[in-house]
């Protein structure tokens, strides 16, 4: 299994999911809201995360992506998403936690 292939197409991702968190986060900050907070940390883990992955990878243009790379992928990829929406509830409730003063 190429592992560096699975890292380079992970960073990919990460780094496409960062550049989506863009707009919902300035709307949220140009709204006023507190979820900004967990869109910019989400937005620094996916950013920081890809980079690093990306950086490790291999970007081979004649690199077979096999059943197992692709599994690999699509899994590692869900338990990205659901860390990244994690690290959003945890602002969300920090701001629960702690009222601004």
């Amino acid at each position: 299994m190429n592992i560096r292939l699975v890292m380079y197409l992970l960073g990919k991702l990460s780094i496409a999911c960062a550049v989506a968190m863009v707009v919902p986060m300035i709307t949220a900050l140009l709204l006023g809201e507190y979820m900004f907070l967990g869109f910019i940390f989400s937005f620094m883990i996916c950013a920081f995360i890809g980079g690093a992955l990306i950086g490790n990878g291999e970007k081979n243009k004649r690199a077979h992506l096999n059943l197992r790379e692709a599994l690999a992928t699509v899994g590692c990829g869900w338990l990205r998403a659901c860390f990244v929406s994690l690290v959003r509830c945890t602002a969300r409730s920090m701001r629960a936690c702690c009222p601004p003063m």
